[in-house]
């Protein structure tokens, strides 16, 4: 029981990573895009 519940931390923390991984490449995609269409 305890191997299976440490396997679902290790999960969610790599969910959670990812999450961050993705919203940060988002954000700077998006940022990006703004600066060339404005020309900053």
């Amino acid at each position: 029981m305890c191997g299976v519940s440490m396997l679902m931390d290790i999960q969610l923390h790599r969910l959670a990573l990812a999450e961050k991984a993705y919203k940060r490449a988002a954000y700077s995609f998006s940022y990006n895009l703004t600066a060339r269409n404005y020309g900053v």
